[in-house]
């Protein structure tokens, strides 16, 4: 399980990478939300790439007792992938974004970045233990 854990953990570094690239773009607030909802309007294969491999970490842990902590992160981590996706959506496609809009994604994407690192350090506490 470990080796197709880390598998799926470089699979979803890189997909986030392209949308920390397009990310670091935005500002909290902006003047021009239009431009850049262009940058949230890139991100959106990549996110949804990423939902893939959180779903893919899901399935790996199975019901093995050990995974199980791993698991139920990764299943609130899912939730809010799944949400981030369908507003990354929502304001990429918008033809009149809003600046909260904007800044809404860019939260959503950092929360999102910080609950997939507890993901793969609860798995690497596992690997360890074993």
């Amino acid at each position: 399980i470990g080796d197709r854990m880390t598998d799926h953990f470089k699979s979803g570094m890189n997909h986030l990478t392209p949308v920390q690239e397009y990310m670091s773009k935005v500002p909290a607030y902006s003047e021009n939300p239009y431009g850049d909802a262009q940058y949230v309007k890139f991100s959106i294969d990549g996110i949804t790439s990423f939902q893939s491999d959180v779903e893919k970490v899901i399935e790996n842990c199975g019901d093995n007792s050990y995974w199980s902590g791993v698991k139920t992160l990764a299943e609130n981590l899912l939730e809010d992938v799944e949400e981030a996706v369908a507003l990354f959506d929502r304001v990429g496609n918008s033809s009149s974004p809003t600046s909260t809009d904007i800044s809404q994604a860019r939260n959503s994407y950092l929360y999102i970045l910080k609950a997939w690192s507890g993901v793969m350090d609860a798995s690497s506490s596992v690997v360890k233990g074993l």
